[in-house]
C-alpha cells in the first residue's frame, strides 16, 4: 500500500496546472472555512456570554411578569426573597451565588434636564457579573448596597450632563402604581461593549425595595453556576424547591431569542459549508475523472500485471487525499491567521450589533482553537476523499484488454 501511496503522490505532479488548480479549490475553501467557523463560534460564545450576563444561567420569574416584561409590572413579583435565596443556596449543590434583580423605569432628572431611561436594581457585593459592571466603570466606583448611590450607563451620564459625585432624582412607580422619588448621588460611571447598557441606570436592591414598597421583594432572581453543562439539571432541582404555580423556573437556554439567533448561525454555517465544499468536491471530482481517461492505457496495464480493483481504488483515492491534505494544510494556515487577527484584534460591527435584537458586544472576537483546525483539517481531508469516490470507482472498472488498446 505504501508503493501505491508513492505512486499516487507522483502522479498528482504529473499535471502540475491542473493539480495545483484543484489543490487552490480545496486551499481556498479550507482557508474561508476556518475563518468563518471562528467567526460563527464567536458569535456563539458571545451570545451565550451575554445571555448569562443578563439574566443567568438560571432565573425564577413570576409567570405573569415574564409575558409583560417589557411594561416592568412591579406588582408581579417574588415574594419572600431572602428565604429563597437561603434554600437554593442549601439545598442545591453547583450553585455559585444568587442575587435579586428589579427591572424599573423612570425620569432621571437634574436641574433643568430630565431622560426617560431603563434600569436594574442589583445587590452591588453579589450582582457584579452583569456584563462585568465592575470592570467596565470608566469613573467613580459601584454602588454601596446601602448607600443613596446611582452607576450610569456612560452615553446616559453625558444626556445629562452629570459626573460622579452630581446628585440626581429618579422618579419612578411603585408596586402600587403611584409615583415614588429618589435622591441619588452618581457614584460611578460604566461604558460597556454593550450598547445599549450605556443607556441605563444601577442602584442598589435595597433601596429601590424601601423607594418603591417591594419590601423583600424582586422582579427576578438570576442564579449562576459552576458549570454551565449542570444547567438543566440544577434548574429541575431548583423546579422542586419552588413551591408556587405562578412562579417559572427558566435556564438561559430557555431565552426565546438565543434560540432564534443559534439555529440561524447553524444555519448559516451549514450553508456556508455546503457552498464552498461543493466547490472543493466539483474541482477534485472533474480533476480525477479527466485523469481517469487520459491514464486509461495505464490503468489497463496495470490491472493485467495483477493490481486489483480494490488496489486501483486505493490508488486513486489515495491522489484525491494527498490533494486534500495538501490544500487542507495551507487551507488552515491562511484561515488560521485570518481568524488569529480577528480573534485578538476583533472586527467592529458598528450599528449592527445594536439593530440585531439581542444584547451584542460593538466588536466581535472570533473564537480560535487547535479542536476547530483538527475538525476543518479532517473536513477538508474527508471531501476531498468523498470526491474521488466515483472516480476511483470508474478506474477500476475499467476492462484491461479494453484500455490496453488505447495504448499508442
Amino acid at each position: 500500500m505504501l508503493a501505491l501511496i508513492k505512486i499516487a503522490f507522483r502522479n498528482i505532479f504529473r499535471n502540475k496546472r491542473r493539480s495545483f488548480l484543484t489543490i487552490g479549490a480545496v486551499f481556498i475553501s479550507v482557508a474561508i472555512t476556518t475563518f468563518f467557523i471562528s467567526i460563527f463560534d464567536g458569535m456563539y460564545e458571545m451570545m451565550i456570554r451575554n445571555t448569562v450576563s443578563s439574566i443567568g444561567h438560571i432565573q425564577i420569574v413570576h409567570r405573569a411578569y415574564y409575558e409583560k416584561e417589557k411594561t416592568m409590572p412591579l406588582k408581579y413579583k417574588i415574594d419572600n426573597y431572602s428565604k429563597v435565596k437561603e434554600q437554593i443556596l442549601k439545598n442545591v449543590d453547583g450553585v455559585e451565588r444568587v442575587a435579586g434583580r428589579i427591572l424599573l423605569g423612570g425620569m432621571l432628572g437634574r436641574e433643568d434636564l430630565d431622560e426617560i431611561a431603563g434600569g436594574f436594581a442589583i445587590e452591588p457585593d453579589i450582582d457584579t457579573s452583569m456584563f462585568n459592571i465592575s470592570k467596565n466603570i470608566i469613573a467613580g466606583k459601584m454602588p454601596n448596597k446601602d448607600r443613596m448611590e446611582v452607576l450610569l450607563g456612560d452615553k446616559l451620564a453625558k444626556r445629562l450632563r452629570v459626573k460622579v459625585g452630581d446628585e440626581i432624582i429618579i422618579v419612578s412607580k411603585t408596586v402600587y402604581n403611584s409615583l415614588g422619588g429618589m435622591a441619588l448621588k452618581v457614584c460611578g460611571i460604566a461604558k460597556f461593549p454593550v450598547e445599549r447598557m450605556n443607556n441605563v441606570f444601577f442602584i442598589p436592591l435595597k433601596v429601590a425595595q424601601k423607594s418603591l414598597y417591594m419590601e423583600d421583594a424582586v422582579s427576578r432572581i438570576i442564579i449562576e453556576i459552576r458549570h454551565s453543562r449542570d444547567v438543566e439539571k440544577i434548574k429541575e432541582k431548583i423546579k422542586g424547591l419552588i413551591d408556587n404555580d405562578d412562579y417559572l423556573v427558566l435556564s438561559y437556554l430557555d431565552n426565546d431569542a438565543l434560540k432564534s439567533m443559534i439555529t440561524y448561525l447553524r444555519v448559516a454555517s451549514f450553508v456556508e459549508l455546503l457552498i464552498v465544499f461543493i466547490i472543493a468536491i466539483f474541482g477534485i471530482f472533474n480533476t480525477m475523472f479527466t485523469s481517469v481517461f487520459e491514464r486509461t492505457p495505464e490503468i489497463g496495464l496495470l490491472s493485467s500485471m495483477g493490481l486489483t480493483k480494490y488496489k486501483i481504488q486505493f490508488l486513486f483515492l489515495s491522489e484525491s487525499g494527498i490533494i486534500g491534505i495538501i490544500g487542507s494544510i495551507f487551507g488552515i494556515m491562511l484561515g488560521s491567521v485570518a481568524a488569529y487577527y480577528f480573534a485578538t484584534k476583533g472586527f467592529n460591527l458598528g450599528d449592527v450589533a445594536t439593530n440585531v435584537g439581542m444584547d451584542w458586544d460593538r466588536v466581535l472576537y472570533a473564537e480560535f482553537s487547535f479542536a476547530q483546525i483538527l475538525k476543518t483539517f479532517l473536513l477538508g481531508f474527508i471531501v476531498s476523499i468523498i470526491a474521488g469516490i466515483i472516480p476511483a470507482i470508474k478506474a477500476s472498472r475499467l476492462e484491461p484488454t479494453e484500455a490496453l488498446r488505447k495504448i499508442g
